[in-house]
């Protein structure tokens, strides 16, 4: 599976290997294999007793038959060849028989694969053990070109015979050791020509093959054969797609997303079949009747969670666990697990967390006009500080030469891509499983009513909601936004804003706006996928929607915290005029006052009408928590209807329906537990009592403002109170706009406050009581220093 291709100590001094380092292309290419290898075997997993699903028995969709089965454990089987070749070539110049070392590897092998064939009868372990056994260490004494030949053979072979596996398999592995014999392994990361043009070939020969398998008939004799070939053309295609993106400015993407997979791919093909068995006993419906959704739903959860353990582990062992327990039964020695201590900047870095105590030792060894001549060529010196365990006895520090690295600004670019890509991929993730988790908990409770794709879609719409985004579901338009939701995924954006800025440094606008727009475009990217995977079986999402909804929001929240990390914000927050400053602050400060009053109204009409509320709840038996933790979800938007309830324009709960403190025109209301807090009568004359509540606080607002303000004249002071007004309308606007929307049929087409009424209201009442007490207080202050 993961052959290490490098070896685990260094040879000894007059060894005449050369000490190979690890070819990263090569894990790249092994984490995208195992990526697609999962997608193909959900199914198959799930089922236990069958070792495959093939294409033929009409159970897959036809997208998965033309470009996922039966395509990516060629590239897997191609690259255990490559491994083995390389471990024979490390271990010939550190052991005396290194053919032992590798005998000892394949048995070891074996018996893992038979330990997973009681779990899943389709391991591939087993299979490759037995094939290397028979076929690739008897090939090691054989010349190149034999190999070379012999692996020709038994592909032709392979494909004659409709694709047999294990004599594919024998083919595919002595491909793989005749390209690192022949020293064309060594040249992957050269240039990307080689690549380009295979791939272009292959690429041409693969359409006429795709057509013919996409036109051919099941029950054809030729088929099995089509669609053999098919499966080694398009392997090729991927393969040579994968080694000429590692030649772009995406080959830090890929190696930061795949990477990781491909170094624990024993650990990770192993745990998941575990995980995969374990979410098909809580699915509890049979595997043939998964959807292609639910299929990449899981494989995209497996994934998702596999990566981000690979690569927590790898920032401190240089080995999976399988990979080290396999390293260590092959060579019949423990092998250092720790990662070796880096270069640079990083091992300074790392040097505070590997170690209570480090010791710098550095000898300067170059003079005055090396250093000149070094920065002509734009290189710069560091010192490395090496760290000495404290449980070590104390020892004097060797003496290392300063490390000369060179700079490389063309990279900033991809650095920011990089990282803005994966922190809003991350991001996303650390907001959508807890939805989905309870989700999936709340359907578990009810009785597991509906099929398991039907939940995650209603999970999945769950996190558009959030956006605002409209989802369509039976002839029913959800469009309310879930705002809890919405200010998690805002504070995620945020902070991965944050986290782009910190990881490349930036400390200006510029730097601010390179991070901001990668996050923008690896969060819409994530928004359309998922929309795209809700949509189907009854929902229906809107894809330009869904890219402008995830586009603003990732644009608000990663600016947001860009600015708050980089420090620039607090240089622009400082050009703005101090008049037109404390005139933004006085208006957000109302309206925050403001909309909290209304959440403290809300709960407590919620408290005073709990008897109805819980008897709306009872009503749904089994699927009461769901319908709680939606209510939940949706109190943030009912405080908003409730601040729009305390300024006067009151809101609507339907269509033709009207909701305030005067008047309450409304009609039947759906079993939902918050529409029974809805007042269902107007209020008494002392009603009114209520809009002195926004009045109140801005006449308090005012007086702090006036305080605050003595420096300014009093035309600066009026021109505050104007820019308090049109602050508080702006934000109520948003508000409003943010807790309006259709929530199903027709007659709850319109939802929420009505945005240019609710807007101007609080900009009139906030700027007016804020003026009110902003003069008073200044008159007063006037009058006290006359007398």
């Amino acid at each position: 599976m993961s052959a290490p291709t490098h070896p685990a100590v260094p040879p000894p001094a007059n060894a005449g290997t050369p000490v190979r380092q690890r070819i990263q292309a090569l894990d790249v290419l092994r984490g995208f294999a195992l990526c697609g290898i999962l997608l193909v075997n959900v199914q198959p997993i799930a089922n236990r007793g069958r070792v495959i699903v093939d294409a033929s028995d009409g159970s897959q969709s036809p997208w998965m038959g033309l470009f996922a089965d039966q395509r990516f454990f060629p590239i897997f089987s191609l690259l255990f060849g490559i491994g083995f070749a390389l471990q024979l070539a490390s271990a010939t110049g550190r052991a005396r028989r290194p053919r032992v070392i590798l005998l000892r590897r394949l048995l070891v092998l074996l018996a893992i694969g038979a330990a997973h064939f009681l779990l899943w009868q389709g391991d591939i372990l087993t299979t490759y053990a037995a094939v290397g056994l028979l076929v690739l260490l008897p090939s090691s004494w054989l010349p190149r070109w034999a190999t070379a030949v012999l692996a020709g053979v038994l592909i032709a072979v392979a494909v004659a015979l409709g694709g047999e596996r294990l004599v594919l398999v024998a083919g595919l592995f002595l491909l793989g050791s005749t390209l690192v014999r022949y020293r064309v392994v060594d040249r992957i990361g050269a240039c990307a020509r080689g690549p380009i043009v295979v791939g272009a070939v292959l690429t041409v020969a693969a359409v006429p093959v795709l057509w013919a398998q996409a036109t051919a008939e099941l029950s054809d004799a030729a088929f099995s054969r089509i669609f053999a070939v098919a499966g080694l053309l398009l392997a090729g295609v991927y393969t040579c797609v994968v080694f000429t993106l590692t030649h772009t400015p995406l080959r830090s993407v890929m190696a930061a997303v795949f990477a990781p997979l491909g170094r624990m791919a024993l650990t990770n093909y192993l745990t998941a079949t575990v995980i995969v068995l374990v979410i098909a006993r809580v699915v509890g419906i049979r595997p043939q009747d998964w959807d292609t959704a639910l299929v990449l739903s899981i494989a995209g959860l497996v994934l998702a969670v596999q990566w981000a353990w690979s690569t927590l582990w790898l920032r401190f062992f240089r080995y999976g666990p399988l990979e080290w327990l396999w390293r260590w039964a092959t060579w019949a020695k423990r092998p250092s697990a720790e990662v070796r201590l880096p270069t640079g900047r990083s091992a300074a870095r790392g040097a505070c967390w590997r170690a209570p105590r480090t010791v710098s030792v550095v000898t300067n060894l170059a003079t005055m006009n090396d250093r000149q001549a070094e920065a002509r060529r734009g290189r710069q010196r560091e010192t490395v500080a090496v760290s000495v365990p404290a449980r070590a006895p104390r020892q004097r520090g060797r003496q290392r030469e300063t490390v000369v690295v060179t700079p490389a600004p063309r990279t900033r670019l991809r650095g920011v891509l990089v990282a803005g890509v994966v922190t809003s991929v991350w991001n996303c993730l650390v907001v959508a499983i807890p939805i989905l988790v309870a989700v999936i908990g709340a359907w578990w409770i009810a009785g597991r009513p509906g099929t398991v794709s039907a939940v995650v879609r209603v999970a999945g719409a769950t996190w558009l909601a959030g956006h605002g985004i409209p989802v369509h579901i039976a002839g029913m338009t959800i469009g309310l936004p879930v705002l809890a939701v919405t200010a998690i995924i805002l504070w995620r954006l945020s902070k991965a804003g944050a986290n782009t800025i910190r990881a490349i440094g930036g400390r200006d606008v510029p730097a601010v706006r390179a991070a901001t727009l990668s996050v923008v475009i690896g969060y819409t990217l994530v928004t359309v996928l998922v929309a795209f995977l809700v949509s189907g079986s009854g929902f229906d999402v809107t894809m330009w929607r869904a890219a402008v909804h995830g586009a603003v929001l990732a644009l608000v929240g990663a600016s947001l915290g860009a600015l708050s990390e980089s420090g620039s914000g607090t240089g622009l927050w400082h050009r703005i005029p101090v008049w037109w400053r404390r005139g933004l602050r006085t208006g957000a400060l109302s309206m925050t006052a403001t909309v909290a009053a209304g959440a403290l109204l809300a709960g407590v009409a919620i408290a005073v009408r709990g008897s109805s509320v819980a008897e709306t709840i009872s009503v749904y038996h089994g699927g009461a928590l769901g319908l709680a933790i939606l209510s939940l979800l949706y109190i943030p938007t009912l405080a908003i209807w409730a601040t729009a309830y305390l300024l006067g324009p009151g809101f609507a709960v339907g269509d033709g329906t009207h909701v305030s403190v005067m008047e309450v025109i409304i009609g039947p209301l759906p079993q939902f537990p918050l529409f029974a807090a809805t007042p269902g009568e107007p209020l008494d004359w002392w009603g009114t009592a209520l809009w002195g509540v926004p009045l109140a606080i801005g006449s308090m607002q005012g007086v702090i403002l006036a305080l605050r303000s003595l420096d300014l004249a009093l035309p600066r002071l009026i021109y505050a109170t104007i820019v308090s007004g049109i602050t508080a309308g702006t934000i109520m606007a948003i508000l409003a706009f943010a807790a309006s929307g259709p929530l199903g049929t027709k007659h709850l087409a319109e939802m929420g406050p009505r945005v240019l009424p609710t807007a101007l209201t609080a900009a009139g009442v906030i700027a007016g009581s804020v003026f009110v007490g902003a003069m008073a207080t200044r008159l007063l202050g006037a009058r006290k220093n006359r007398d």
